[in-house]
């Protein structure tokens, strides 16, 4: 069973997570619980889901919990936990992932997905595959079979494969291919042929003012209509393993071959045990695609993410003892304000991020979500949605007040935490 114990709407947090840590931990130092399932954090994209789909997505993001927090409960490592969140979420006809994926130029899906364990710093990757119906299956071979070490004659394994050589790669492991046609549902085709339509009409239009007026018609029919970016989640194990994994149809209408960052190695989410740092962290990364036809085919939200490595720079500044301020001026100055993106009018783009200690009693789970993009601030509403599940321990009054969620419950991103029994 799962009873929602906080949201966004019903409370909000009395003061910073900071502030509260160390009285938090000099309580609870002397009291240890039996058990914990660990931690579970999904979201189904940044961008903009419509008013009509709202309970889609937030069951979409339920159900990858629960499917998560199923296999933490049967014993499984936090890797194998955020395999299964994302499976669920590309399964969903509504997210921007696996099934339901947006079309490239050609009309044909093309997807990223990528997955990294905090154990072992292994990764594995596919990018611009198509046939296949939940690509992080193959992302996850891919970091399976690389920890098995090297192959015939000394090979290094692979962890990262694109296009064809992806599919080829994936078949012959086991995973069933999935007709490209049978991936588009009606409402990724429906899009397809509207974008198709006015990217025709635009072509037409060669006068500033025409084109003016195009922006603005697109603006006006295009709003709500639906435009998610990279799904993702975090995972914390009862072992104190950390994993993350994000999966993602790429930006609607896109270049056929194109890679975004859900792809790339640092960029689309990053896992790292704490080893000789203070947190295990764990990141995952989202664009966030513009809702009017010239900005969709003029974003770079991904390449953006891409080119300040995103994933890595907030699992860095995780490490800080106000994490919270460091995560914020990492956001500004390494991406925001990044000399590598100098010149871009708009750098788009977010993430969610969970570092932890003392995982057997969660004193230390810090768990923020950062969501900005430089031309017009904070996100609006609709901006994003996301849900987490965190397994009850020996007594309630552990599991939530030692979890300082204040930076992620907020109106702007549409949240709610979730016990499970």
């Amino acid at each position: 069973m799962e009873s929602l114990i906080n949201s966004a709407e019903e409370q909000q947090p009395s003061s910073p997570p900071g502030n509260s840590w160390s009285k938090q931990e000099e309580i609870n130092k002397n009291e240890t619980p039996k058990c914990v399932g660990g931690f579970v954090l999904v979201h189904a994209g940044a961008g903009y889901h419509s008013e009509s789909k709202a309970k889609e997505y937030k069951h979409v993001c339920k159900r990858a919990c629960q499917r998560a927090v199923d296999r933490l409960k049967a014993g499984a490592l936090a890797v194998e936990a955020v395999a299964a969140a994302l499976v669920e979420l590309e399964d969903s006809p509504f997210t921007n992932a696996g099934m339901g994926s947006n079309l490239n130029l050609s009309g044909e899906i093309e997807c990223d997905a990528s997955i990294m364990d905090g154990k072992s710093l292994h990764y594995g990757a596919v990018g611009a595959i198509s046939g296949i119906k939940n690509p992080v299956l193959v992302a996850n071979r891919l970091l399976s079979e690389a920890q098995k070490g090297k192959l015939s004659a000394g090979r290094i394994p692979p962890c990262f494969l694109v296009g064809r050589g992806a599919h080829d790669w994936a078949v012959g492991h086991g995973i069933p291919p999935c007709p490209s046609e049978k991936m588009a549902t009606k409402f990724s085709l429906s899009a397809y042929k509207r974008n198709k339509r006015k990217m025709e009409l635009a072509e037409k239009m060669d006068t500033g003012h025409n084109h003016a007026k195009k922006r603005r018609q697109s603006s006006e029919t295009d709003n709500g209509s639906g435009c998610l970016d990279t799904v993702g989640a975090v995972v914390v194990d009862s072992e104190g393993n950390v994993a993350a994994a994000v999966s993602s149809g790429g930006l609607a209408m896109k270049h056929p071959g194109r890679v975004g960052q859900a792809a790339h190695y640092g960029c689309g989410c990053w896992a790292e045990n704490a080893f000789n740092n203070p947190y295990s962290t764990a990141v995952s990364t989202s664009g966030i695609p513009q809702h009017t036809l010239y900005n969709l085919l003029c974003s770079r939200c991904g390449e953006h993410l891409i080119r300040t490595m995103l994933a890595r720079e907030c699992s860095a500044a995780l490490q800080s003892e106000d994490a919270h301020k460091a995560l914020l001026e990492a956001m500004q100055n390494k991406f925001i304000s990044s000399p590598f993106l100098a010149g871009e009018d708009r750098v788009l783009g977010g993430v969610i991020v969970c570092a932890a200690a003392d995982v057997w009693n969660l004193r230390h789970l810090k768990i923020f979500r950062v969501y900005w993009w430089s031309s017009y601030g904070v996100t609006p509403q609709r901006a994003c949605v996301l849900a987490t599940c965190l397994p009850k321990i020996a007594r309630r009054r552990h599991t939530y007040p030692d979890c300082h969620l204040g930076p992620f419950l907020d109106s702007a991103w549409p949240s709610k935490a979730v016990c499970v029994d």
